[in-house]
């Protein structure tokens, strides 16, 4: 029997520790599929990608409402699932693969929050579930590694990046109290920065990311007029102002990061101490009134050296010459404006005329006309080579149009399908 005990032990051993790591396996898969299913039945999503390429999202105005529309490249009007009279969309973004719009919608709870279409699937998901209304969504560049990952959006007047996967967000600007006192905690820097922001804006109105997500760049609103500013994040640097006026716009170049902005009737940030160079005779003195300039970020530390950094490309001192709606080439080879008449008692560019010029210090003396026509909210095709617009057709209506970029084949979309805004290309090619 001895014998026999000696036997059979390894062999049950052996059955026991083969089990035992069986049963493992299954708890372990078990514990992911859980995990996995807990993600699936959160954010069911498929197809996983949608073909895309020539597709146009724009928002429709109606009588009672907004609604996000697309037009496929044979004119095909595409309308948002699920939508009701009376809501209103608004701020079509693209991913930056193409797969998925994003958009801002109140079809929930009277408020502003962040929807998801799959195109492919006619599915919508909403993605944000709070009562704090949303704005001005932007992804990061397509030539950033988490392009398709992370997304800033204002809410409540904050900067808040927004993770479309897991539909959280987490604020990034005015930058959180307990991140800056970690990173510089003996040495007074929140107070700084609360002080840096408080002096520049009451409000954030607009924000992005450079393509390294090094900075964050972003319009404030003050009392009066607005400001653009610069923050380097992971960083205890104050905010940089790079201009102020009564209105302000930027765009990002997604291949340099260099920022192009522009102003409508320039401002000092304290005019009640105005510099030494714009004093004269004791009167001030303001070198223009609308403005278009170029930085790096990169080259900036200080609003100093932001000074040095900034290379004007065109200046004007008379409201005859204004200018709007300014958007950088996906290649960064140029950009585009739009130039009109700037009417201070409606604080709006009369458009006049769609000019394209490269983006360089040179861009005024070889500026290029595009359409000499009242246009409104252009953008750029991925491949840079054409611009989506609005513009009035025969029976007044805000109807989309594209043009190549030399100014031939201009093409009605929309028809006369109705009024529409800030149509954007699809960045697939």
């Amino acid at each position: 029997m001895k014998n026999m005990s000696k036997l059979t032990q390894p062999k049950n051993l052996r059955k026991m520790i083969s089990r035992s790591a069986i049963l493992a396996l299954v708890v372990a898969c078990l514990v992911y599929g859980y995990q996995l299913y807990g993600q699936w039945s959160r954010d069911i999503d498929m197809p996983a990608e949608n073909h895309t390429a020539g597709f146009i999202a724009a928002t429709q105005m109606l009588e009672d409402g907004s609604k996000v529309v697309l037009f496929k490249p044979d004119g095909t009007m595409v309308e948002s699932p699920e939508y009701k009279a009376g809501y209103s969309d608004k701020d079509p973004v693209w991913r930056p693969d193409g797969n998925r719009l994003f958009f801002i919608s109140d079809r929930a709870e009277n408020a502003q929050n962040i929807f998801r279409w799959n195109i492919d699937a006619g599915q919508l998901s909403r993605k944000t579930y709070n009562s704090r209304s949303k704005g001005n969504l932007s992804f990061l560049p397509n030539s950033s590694p988490n392009a398709n990952k992370k997304a800033l959006v204002i809410s409540g007047g904050f900067v808040l990046e927004f993770n479309p996967v897991t539909a959280t967000t987490q604020q990034v600007l005015p930058p959180v109290a307990k991140e800056r006192v970690a990173t510089d905690e003996q040495s007074g820097a929140t107070g700084q920065f609360d002080a840096a922001y408080q002096k520049l804006g009451l409000s954030f109105k607009e924000a992005r990311w450079t393509p390294d997500e090094r900075f964050v760049v972003a319009v404030m609103r003050r009392e009066v007029g607005e400001t653009l500013i610069v923050q380097e994040l992971n960083s205890t640097n104050p905010p940089i102002p790079l201009v102020a006026g009564d209105k302000v716009e930027f765009d990002i170049d997604p291949i340099t990061g260099k920022i192009l902005f522009l102003v409508l009737n320039f401002r000092l940030f304290d005019e009640q101490n105005p510099p030494s160079e714009f004093v004269k005779d004791g009167k001030l003195v303001l070198p223009f009134r609308h403005m278009i300039a170029m930085v790096d970020p990169a080259k900036m530390s200080t609003p100093q050296t932001a000074n040095q950094a900034t290379t004007v490309l065109i200046q004007s001192k008379t409201d005859d010459i204004a200018f709007h709606r300014m958007s950088i080439s996906p290649d960064g080879a140029m950009f585009m404006i739009v130039d009109g008449r700037l009417d201070m008692t409606r604080g709006q560019v009369e458009p006049r005329t769609l000019v394209v010029m490269p983006f360089t210090e040179n861009a005024a003396s070889v500026a290029t006309p595009i359409v000499q026509d009242k246009i409104y909210e252009p953008a750029w095709s991925p491949d840079s080579n054409k611009i989506v617009f609005v513009k009035y057709n025969a029976k007044d209506q805000r109807a989309i149009w594209t043009i190549n970029r030399d100014g031939s084949e201009m093409k009605s979309i929309s028809k006369e399908a109705g009024d529409f805004s800030f149509p954007k290309f699809s960045p697939q090619k």
